[in-house]
This record gives structure tokens, C-alpha cells and sequence, in this order.
């Protein structure tokens, strides 16, 4: 199994700003089936950049209603299907609700509440964390109870510290979320302007807390399972 990350950036400012390695974009998991998860804007032309056989993807996964996890759906939709055949798309139901009737033409729509091993995530919007696989995905928000076990845990980590009202994923979610998941390998993914230039300084402290392998997320970055 490989997971392929065409674009771990996450909310506003590194929507607009697209830095270098750390755009929007989401990631594949390459496993019994390939799924493309959260493609938010750039994920097209990076895919197309990276050299991604889009049309090998037998899923797309949106796991809630924010720019920077469905920006390129539509595109990503046209060209894994070549509006020649159907995917499958996964999705909450703000999303299912905004998709236009064309595209809908080139997917079996399946909601993430009816989908097995997803939980709702505490982000102000209805989202899920879904696992796929031996990987679970935070999405993002602070923690929400999660009763599976996953050898990778993907953390979308926003923030260092909790900060009201916005509902981010900080340090202290991710405590939560390695201690319920219990996994060997974490991918922080994701980032804010916040954190983004703290990101490997954070992953070395939690390498020597956790005695764990830490992965920071970068475009273009593959990593077998």
C-alpha cells in the first residue's frame, strides 16, 4: 500500500498562497482499491504535474464541505472517468447537495454517514475521519472519539494550541487521536500558516515523546506502507 500526497496545505492562507511543497491538493491511498481523498484546488494539475493515472482511481472521498478539501472535485471527477464511465464518490451530504446534475451523470454517490468506519469529525460543519484500510484520516477538527485501531494515522494538524471559536485540530487532539488509533506511523498533513514553519521542529519533539516514526507531509511525497 502507498499513500501519494499531491497537496498537504490546508485552510485559507495556504489555499491563496500555494507555497512551494506545501499547496492544497489532498493525497491517493494506493491499496486494494486507489482513492483519491479531499481534492481540494491544485489537485488536478498537480495530479496531472505528478504524473497520476487518474484514471486508475476507483474512488474519491470528500470528507466535508470546505474549499480546501473539494476545490477540483468536479475536474478531478471529468478526468478519472473521461465522462466515459462512473466513479464512486463518498461524500457528506453539503457536498452531495452542491454537486450539479452533469457531473452527478459519472458517479454512484455513496454518504459518508452510510459508509462504514467513518466518524463525525468536530469541525462546525457535518464532516467525517474515515479509515481505509490499515490508515485512519483525522480530516480536521478537534478530537472526536474514534473507535478503531490503525497502524498509520494521517492527522490533518492545524494549530499548536486550541484556539476559540475555531475548531482546528491542535497538539493536544493529536495526543487523543495516538492514543486511540495506536499507531505506528503518523503523517501530519495539512497545515496553517500557523504551523507550517514549525511543522519538522513539532515532529521531532513528538518522534522523542512517542518513540514513533513521525512523517511531515510534503507535494509529491510517496510513502509505502
Amino acid at each position: 500500500m502507498k499513500i501519494k500526497f499531491i497537496g498537504p496545505g490546508g485552510t485559507r492562507h495556504l489555499l491563496i498562497s500555494q507555497p512551494k511543497g506545501y499547496g492544497t491538493g489532498g493525497f491517493i491511498i494506493k491499496g486494494e482499491k486507489n482513492v483519491y481523498i479531499d481534492p481540494g484546488p491544485g489537485a488536478l494539475v498537480k495530479s496531472i504535474k505528478y504524473k497520476e493515472k487518474l484514471k486508475s482511481i476507483d474512488e474519491i472521498i470528500v470528507t466535508h464541505f470546505h474549499l480546501d478539501h473539494y476545490g477540483d472535485l468536479l475536474g478531478i471527477i471529468e478526468a478519472i472517468t473521461e465522462t466515459e464511465r462512473k466513479t464512486v464518490l463518498r461524500a457528506d451530504s453539503l457536498t452531495i447537495k452542491h454537486i450539479d446534475q452533469y457531473h452527478k451523470n459519472f458517479v454512484d454517490i455513496i454518504n459518508l454517514s452510510e459508509t462504514k468506519y467513518t466518524f463525525k469529525i468536530n469541525h462546525g460543519i457535518e464532516g467525517y475521519g474515515i479509515k481505509i484500510e490499515d490508515i485512519y484520516y483525522t480530516s480536521d477538527g478537534s478530537y472526536s472519539e474514534v473507535n478503531v485501531k490503525a497502524g498509520v494515522l494521517i492527522a490533518n494538524l492545524v494549530r499548536e494550541k486550541p484556539e476559540e471559536p475555531l475548531i482546528h485540530m491542535s497538539l493536544e487532539d493529536l495526543d487523543k487521536y495516538i492514543e486511540a488509533v495506536d499507531p505506528d506511523i503518523v503523517i501530519l498533513n495539512h497545515f496553517s500558516k500557523l504551523i507550517l514553519n514549525k511543522i519538522h521542529k513539532i515532529a521531532d519533539k513528538l518522534r522523542e515523546k512517542y518513540n514513533k516514526r513521525f512523517i511531515v507531509a510534503k507535494e509529491n511525497m510517496e510513502i509505502e506502507i
